[in-house]
């Protein structure tokens, strides 16, 4: 009982531990250890109080958890001194490392949130996570995988509204191609003035999609670990426009020449 009272200090935490290893009961000393450190967490989390400002709010997640699992490791190296027992403890803070990101997702995946926002709640966790490293606990690696997936389903969320305009510029496509640059709303910084290149409105309505999704997603461009996410939500975003484009536009009545043409531009 006193094992999972979350005011007992290191000293007795360590002594009592230490007595139920003498007398046998190894396991399950390991087990309430983490059961009352994993409710000491969800304690902190739940009180944390929300005034508007997702990036303190998910701040204070993080620094919960990160430095809870760091307290927790000093005082289980401190507890049971067997190094065989460790494996046991990387396998809890995974454990916990997923509940803060089921959380942060939560959190951090408003609508109405930032992308700047989102990549800064990300970069903090990282961050504190790594300082994890400093005591030989390094589990970022993880927490990035797990962002990761978090990130990859914000990215697509916010390419299907990019999509809808490149799906509705497919349906009124005409397919005559045009000179591109000649348009104002050509994204000349992204794609810099080339009289050669030719396309057809949809085509030109993907090239300013791409421009406006990589500014979502530029932020992300910062953490190297997370980038990857981007580059392969970029990828699946033109390779929908490439399928919905060929199956718009193909058809027997056009001929091989002028599809290999607009292809080609």
């Amino acid at each position: 009982m006193e094992i999972s009272d979350s005011l007992i200090n290191k000293a007795k935490m360590v002594s009592h531990i230490q007595k139920l290893i003498i007398i046998g009961f190894t396991e399950e000393a390991r087990e309430r250890f983490f059961i009352s450190r994993s409710e000491l967490i969800k304690s902190k989390a739940l009180k944390i109080q929300y005034y508007g400002d997702v990036f303190a709010s998910v701040a204070l997640l993080s620094s919960i958890t990160f430095e809870s699992i760091e307290t927790a490791f000093e005082w289980f190296n401190q507890s049971f001194m067997d190094a065989k027992l460790m494996s046991a403890f990387v396998s809890w803070a995974r454990n916990e490392i997923s509940r803060f990101c089921e959380i942060f997702s939560k959190q951090a995946l408003r609508k109405d949130l930032s992308m700047e926002t989102l990549a800064e709640c990300i970069q903090d966790a990282l961050n504190k996570c790594r300082d994890l490293g400093h005591c030989g606990l390094d589990l970022s690696i993880f927490l990035e995988d797990c962002l990761g997936e978090t990130l990859k389903n914000s990215l697509k969320s916010r390419a299907s509204l990019h999509l809808l305009r490149v799906d509705e510029a497919l349906q009124k496509d005409s397919f005559e191609v045009t000179i591109a640059f000649d348009r104002p709303d050509w994204p000349k910084v992204l794609f810099p003035p080339n009289p050669a290149f030719k396309a057809t409105e949809a085509s030109i309505q993907l090239v300013q999609s791409i421009a406006l999704y990589l500014k979502d997603v530029l932020p992300f461009m910062k953490t190297p670990q997370l980038a990857s996410f981007c580059v392969e939500a970029v990828y699946e975003f033109i390779d929908s426009f490439a399928e919905k484009f060929l199956q718009s536009f193909y058809s027997p009545e056009r001929s091989n020449t002028h599809l290999s043409h607009i292809a080609a531009n």
